[in-house]
């Protein structure tokens, strides 16, 4: 008897997604990948997720293959609906580490995923979005040394993770900022 497969990682939950819409559209239909939760209507579904942990950069973080680490507001803040980051010199005290890890070893990689708050509520937009929050911290570790060959870049939109509506729909300021963030899946 073989043992269940792992959980998929929200990351390989996008990629297979994107797949598969690339596929039917490939064949001339139209198809689109809904994230949980949804914002509206659409099929009811649910699914297992593991949560990235937010790193404490004072506790000597250094980069571990396996690891999928989300670097939060305080760390690398994007304004809303904005790819630039507000602080870049802060940013590249953290691109220089996952640059120094990639660069230890050629057949290392990461994926960079970037995210949204609900704030706007398409979320084809949403998924462009994090895709180039995704590109702007990808080219700051690039700068700082490391190789783009071992980065893919991905958008993943917004991921209530935290959920940023209240009760009545309406946006939570902190916890949209809280999902203005990238994340960071290390390979190995």
């Amino acid at each position: 008897m073989t043992a269940p497969a792992a959980a998929l990682s929200e990351i390989q939950r996008s990629r297979i997604g994107g797949a598969w819409v690339s596929i039917v559209e490939a064949g001339g239909g139209a198809a689109t990948s809904i994230r949980l939760p949804r914002l509206g209507a659409g099929p009811v579904s649910s699914f297992t997720t593991r949560d990235a942990p937010v790193v404490d950069l004072d506790d000597g973080w250094s980069p571990v293959a396996g690891d999928i680490v989300k670097f939060d507001q305080s760390d690398l803040e994007f304004e809303g609906d904005e790819t630039w980051l507000l602080d870049e010199k802060s940013a590249k005290g953290i691109a220089g580490p996952i640059a120094e890890w990639l660069s230890a070893d050629g057949g290392r990689t990461i994926v960079v995923a970037g995210r949204t708050s609900s704030a706007n509520p398409n979320n084809d937009e949403n998924l462009i979005l994090g895709k180039g929050r995704a590109l702007t911290f990808a080219r700051l570790i690039v700068a700082c040394g490391g190789s783009k060959s071992q980065i893919t870049t991905i958008g993943l939109g917004y991921t209530a993770d935290p959920p940023d509506r209240d009760a009545d729909g309406n946006l939570i300021d902190s916890a949209a900022r809280a999902n203005r963030v990238v994340q960071v899946e290390f390979i190995g």
